[in-house]
């Protein structure tokens, strides 16, 4: 597959209520609020508080933790050690308090400051994790259960961003499950600040026809600061076998947009192996006259075409419709939908060509 590649003019992280049970009680704590996004000059302090529920019935006794947030290629979220990563602001982050226990349907109020330097320019995240003490008289089983739950911290320091993203493959492969046939498209974020990308994936013909287009990352999924990010986007298998182009039109809320052209060439899927069945020496064989022959006709069929006719008829009536031939390309589309009924694309080729003859009628004052 040939492709190239070419520039024109965070996952939503939450951090849940978590539970669990051991041989004392229920240990259930909730954090409020699961995100937090603050927007701060160089060099400014800020404070804020988190509330910590006990929704348990155990005693909870608690420790912070300041930890690092980071996404993988394919969309995994990490929480490496505090402070190894370059967007990281856990270096300028204090709790207090930093340990402190609640009894059943109590509350706790922690305080957090940020301290930003002044040489700080784009976006910075971490995660103040708040995670339960194992009991100290463990479960029937010997293990000691705890519970660990959340806030994410996103720290945008105004006027210093500097959007830059490139796009860095563009590819159709397998899905994981094998069974569905995916574009695969990576985007490096070169910039200092999260960026959100959103846009189109259009599938055209060899003969420049829209067979599908699809919304590219409408969940907006996050690339984080100096990274890259894998996004699987599915084909529909209405798109029939054959040779397409791939044409990716990417906004990132730069400057300019990010567009991105591959070949592919969708095959078609191998049917299920038919099951045979194994004669046993003792049982009748079935006469082949038999099986031609049945008991009553069959009802009326659509007459058959080949693959390759089919091919050949859509390939004649895009060439139609391109030059404006409608009505002759009206009748290739039925001809098609006659012989194969559920051809999507002759379908959806019949559709828009009728709104188009409609359109000229109405233009025309008919």
């Amino acid at each position: 597959m040939s492709s190239r590649l070419y520039i024109a003019s965070l996952v939503a992280i939450s951090f849940l209520w978590v539970a669990a049970g051991n041989s004392q009680g229920t240990i259930s704590i909730n954090v409020w609020p699961p995100k937090i996004e603050l927007s701060v000059i160089p060099g400014e302090t800020k404070t804020g508080i988190i509330t910590v529920d006990n929704k348990g019935s155990a005693v909870a006794n608690i420790a912070v933790d300041i930890t690092d947030v980071g996404i993988e290629s394919d969309g995994n979220v990490t929480f490496p050690q505090g402070g190894t990563l370059p967007y990281s602001c856990e270096p300028w982050l204090l709790v207090n308090p930093e340990q402190f226990s609640l009894s059943q349907g109590s509350s706790q109020q922690v305080r957090y400051t940020l301290k930003t330097p002044p040489q700080a320019k784009g976006t910075y995240l971490a995660s103040i994790f708040f995670q339960t003490k194992p009991e100290r008289q463990p479960m029937a089983t010997g293990s000691a259960i705890s519970a660990r739950v959340g806030s994410l911290l996103i720290v945008n320091v105004t006027g210093t961003g500097n959007k830059s993203a490139e796009l860095i493959s563009l590819e159709a492969r397998k899905s994981k499950n094998g069974k569905q046939t995916q574009v695969e498209l990576g985007i490096r974020n070169k910039g200092n600040v999260l960026l959100r990308p959103t846009g189109t994936i259009e599938i055209k013909s060899e003969s420049g026809w829209t067979v599908d287009k699809v919304d590219f990352n409408i969940e907006k999924q996050a690339v984080l600061p100096f990274s890259e990010r894998l996004y699987p986007v599915a084909i529909s298998p209405n798109v029939e076998p054959g040779a397409y182009r791939l044409i990716a039109t990417i906004d990132y809320g730069g400057r300019e947009l990010l567009v991105g052209e591959t070949k592919i060439n969708l095959v078609a899927a191998e049917p299920p192996p038919i099951a045979r069945n194994q004669d046993s020496p003792n049982k009748a064989k079935t006469k082949p006259e038999a099986l031609a022959k049945p008991d009553r006709l069959p009802s009326a069929q659509a007459p058959r075409a080949s693959p390759e006719e089919i091919k050949n008829l859509l390939a004649q009536g895009t060439r139609l419709y391109s030059s404006g031939e409608y009505q002759q390309a009206l009748e290739i589309w039925q001809r098609i939908l006659r012989i194969d009924p559920g051809n999507a694309t002759a379908s959806r080729n019949l559709a828009r060509t009728r709104e188009k003859l409609e359109a000229l009628k109405k233009a025309k004052g008919g």
